[in-house]
């Protein structure tokens, strides 16, 4: 329960909160009231009390595990409502860790998304993919100091997903490229999945699975359905992998969730389910017009809220 400033005696419960990391590391959790979102309906960032672009989003209940990753490979467990009491007293990570310089959070997940597997897999934007034993990870990221990597892998944590050997996985690169692993021929000491070369950097991973199609989208509002099988499995690492779409902008994102908000860097736009073809080529359509100044940033699936 959180008091509502100005009124001792009054209170308002918020079931659920918005974490939003911004381009400049710094996460906030924005209440959300029951209904704030509702399907179908487009908001403006300011309407839904988010002063930063975000570059990451995630709709918890206040207690749930959050989990943070820095750039120096720094896991911070925290929740919602830890986070809005830090915001109040004016507190940072800095001022409770004392990280390192230059060192902001790049990435943000649930914890629990990732303790129900056998594996957590972490995936690098220098396109490193990495396999570790969930309870080997469990017990020293819930240990009271925040665990640290004594040896960064190259790049930035992009993904950290639960995953179990039998699935795959897929990369998806800035330049709009992508390549495929099985999870069981990763190495347990990390594999250069993907050649990212002078100019590319990898931007996020998923787990594909099955036919379910992926969506991807670039930052100009461009964007198609691909399905998993048409990206390739490589015979051997380090590879640059296959162009998913022609390149207008950098890609923005790459979801297998269908139904939600397209994310900008001013509101949220709906997208109902099944607007878009499914087809073997690179042709791309346009998925939301774009006002002046507008880029696409992100998705956030109606799973989530």
């Amino acid at each position: 329960i959180l008091a509502v400033e100005g009124d001792e005696s009054a209170a308002l419960v918020e079931e659920k909160a918005m974490m939003v990391l911004g381009e400049d590391g710094v996460v906030t959790a924005v209440p959300l009231p029951t209904d704030t979102l509702t399907s179908g309906k487009d908001y403006d960032l300011e309407e839904l009390g988010i002063t930063q672009v975000p570059t990451q989003l995630l709709v918890v209940e206040l207690d749930t595990s959050i989990l943070y990753i820095t750039s120096h490979y720094r896991f911070v467990l925290t929740t919602a409502r830890e986070q809005m009491e830090r915001h109040r007293l004016e507190l940072t990570l800095d001022n409770l860790y004392r990280l390192e310089r230059q060192e902001q959070v790049v990435y943000v997940c649930r914890w629990g998304d990732l303790t129900t597997k056998s594996r957590m897999l972490l995936i690098t934007s220098a396109g490193v993919a990495r396999p570790f034993p969930v309870n080997v990870m469990r017990e020293s990221i819930d240990a009271p100091t925040p665990l640290k990597f004594d040896h960064a892998l190259d790049g930035i944590v992009v993904a950290a997903l639960g995953v179990e050997r039998d699935q795959t996985m897929a990369l998806f690169s800035q330049e709009g490229r992508s390549v495929r692993y099985p999870i069981r021929s990763l190495k347990t000491s990390g594999t250069q999945a993907f050649n990212c070369g002078k100019t590319d950097r990898v931007v996020t991973g998923l787990v594909v699975d099955g036919e379910e199609p992926v969506m991807i989208g670039t930052a100009d509002g461009n964007g198609r359905f691909i399905t998993p099988n048409w990206i390739p499995t490589p015979a051997k690492p380090n590879t640059k992998g296959k162009s998913m779409i022609a390149k207008k902008s950098a890609l923005a994102l790459a979801t297998n969730h269908k139904t939600g908000w397209f994310v900008t860097n001013q509101r949220f736009v709906w997208l109902e389910n099944g607007r878009f073809r499914h087809e073997d080529s690179t042709k791309s359509e346009q998925l939301l017009d774009l006002q002046a100044g507008e880029e696409l940033v992100q998705f956030l699936d109606i799973n989530g809220i």
